[in-house]
């Protein structure tokens, strides 16, 4: 499968937009710079999920959910928080190593959060 950084592109600049939200106007060039700053973080991630044979654009669903849960205005001052956040996410979707047995009550508790969030929809 192939990346499509279109829509990668798309949510890192709708994640900034989030983030740089203020009730003042902000330029464009601004958003564009920490979108770019994103999209950049996002794409150090195409060749690990690639190589476990995994669809890269799970890096766009992830990002995605970045900007509906945790954009909010300190990201700004801290990008590098939204790579920290990314690795987790996409460490969970597509996992280097098996897991634990000790780690069983952690994979039970998000299991659980997953299942919660998700009749928020219809699927």
């Amino acid at each position: 499968m192939k990346l499509d950084n279109g829509k990668l592109q798309e949510a890192c600049f709708s994640v900034a937009r989030e983030v740089l939200w203020a009730r003042r106007p902000v330029p464009v060039t601004e958003i564009q710079s920490l979108a770019d700053r994103f999209y950049k973080d996002a794409l150090s991630y195409e060749g690990f999920i690639t190589g476990q044979n995994r669809d890269p654009n799970l890096i766009t669903a992830a990002v995605v959910y970045l900007g509906n849960r945790h954009a909010i205005p300190p990201l700004a001052g801290n990008p590098e928080c939204f790579d920290d956040m990314l690795q987790v996410l996409v460490e969970l979707c597509c996992p280097n190593q098996g897991g634990q047995s000790n780690e069983e009550p952690f994979f039970q508790e998000l299991m659980l959060g997953v299942a919660g969030s998700r009749p928020d929809y219809a699927a």
